[in-house]
């Protein structure tokens, strides 16, 4: 049977300080696993080892600020974690998708030599034209797939 893992970030309504409590809700409702973020590192990685154990949760993935994913990675390895992730990098010129797919890249093959899988997740903006493709295709196309997998976001998707 599939499993189902839940974003924290689904929290997001005023609550996310309380990640114990978010968690123990995400346990209670039947999520097999969570993908962390943000607020939920206050809790030091052995420390929520011990909670998702507990609570019978996997942690699957974490989402991190592009300039945090190197020092996310101890975090991620101590959790057993197969994917780290950007949630979003703001992208204003062709020049910075650019320079962005080169540095996902770089950051990408960091992850790969330390076990994991680095993926970025979309929102609407990706969809936006750079030169004549659109960012995503840029940011796929100029990083190596062994690099970077793309967190697909329907929801995104449909919104663009």
């Amino acid at each position: 049977m599939a499993r189902i893992n839940l974003q924290m970030y689904s929290f997001a309504d005023g609550n996310n300080e309380d990640t114990r409590a978010n968690l123990r809700a995400a346990a209670r409702m039947g999520f097999d696993g969570v993908e962390l973020f943000g607020p939920n590192f206050s809790i030091p990685a052995g420390e929520m080892k011990i909670i998702l154990t507990i609570l019978k949760l996997e942690a699957v993935s974490l989402h991190a600020e592009t300039e945090n994913i190197e020092s996310m990675i101890p975090y991620a390895k101590t959790l057993g974690m197969k994917f780290i992730g950007i949630g979003m990098k703001n992208m204003f010129s062709d020049e910075e998708v650019h320079a962005y797919a080169k540095t996902l890249d770089e950051l990408g093959a960091r992850c790969r030599q330390a076990g994991l899988t680095l993926t970025y997740h979309n929102h609407t903006q990706e969809f936006a034209p750079c030169g004549d493709r659109r960012i995503i295709d840029v940011l796929l196309q100029e990083t190596s797939p062994e690099n970077l997998s793309m967190e697909l976001d329907a929801g995104w998707c449909a919104a663009a």
